[in-house]
Order: structure tokens, then sequence, then C-alpha cells
């Protein structure tokens, strides 16, 4: 069992951000998209860990999230209820938003931009994405 920590999903978010900005200046397009929509995961799952408290880390099974005081443990479970997300393992970026606390502010001042990346998946990494160059600067710049 592994949780990983604020301070690591910290750096994480900040690695990958700059890994996909390398991948873009060096016309790596399809590498730069995966990689920003993982650091928008990322960030989206810091943002819920500090929402709902959660000090060791996003949990990603039952086990992990078992390691969490109770009270902290059924806030979770309750915030996942209350917008019909099934487990906390996804990597669903608009699940995360919804859970992050900041649907309000992205959907008002970056609305565009995150419609840009809702068609982001993890099994990005598997295909050809054909994505213009402008379209992925905005989605570096988000």
């Amino acid at each position: 069992m592994y949780i990983i920590s604020i301070s690591d999903f910290k750096k994480l978010t900040n690695k990958r951000l700059k890994e996909a900005e390398l991948m873009f200046q060096n016309n790596r397009y399809d590498c730069a998209v995966y990689l920003s929509g993982y650091s928008i995961e990322l960030m989206l799952k810091l943002n819920v860990c500090k929402l709902f408290k959660l000090s060791q880390g996003y949990p990603e099974n039952r086990l992990e999230l078992d390691t969490y005081p109770d009270g902290l443990k059924e806030n979770f479970l309750i915030g996942l209820r209350q917008i019909n997300l099934k487990t906390f393992r996804t990597h669903n970026l608009n699940d995360l938003l919804l859970i992050s606390g900041k649907e309000f502010k992205i959907k008002n001042v970056l609305l565009i931009e995150w419609t840009e990346i809702l068609y982001w998946d993890p099994e990005l990494r598997y295909r050809i994405v054909n994505i213009n160059k402008l379209k992925l600067q905005n989605l570096l710049n988000l």
C-alpha cells in the first residue's frame, strides 16, 4: 500500500507539467497532451485532499482510505455519494473537478480551456492525438 503524500502530489504535478512543456517545445505533442492531462488529474486530486483534509494523500483503494480516521473517511465518502461517484479511484477529470471544490471557479473563469481537456483520459498514452499547437498551448496554460 502506498498513498501518494501531499508533498509528493505537489512535486509530481510540477514535474509532469514541466515535462509536458518540454515535450511541447520539442514538438512532441502527443506526449505533451498526455502529461498535461495527467498533471491536471494530480492537481485536482491534490485539491480533493485539501478539501477533505486527507493529510496523508489521495487514497487509491479501500485499504488506503481505511488508514484515515472515521470522520474524515465518512466525509469523503459522503462527498462522493453526493455526486454519484461510485469509486474514488478515478481518472475522470470532470468527476475529480466535482469533488475538488474548484468546479465553480474553473467553469466560470476557465470554461473554454476546461472543455478543451475533457477528452483526456489515461488511455491517451496508447493513441495518436491530433491536436494543433495553439490548442495544446492553451491546455498547458490551464
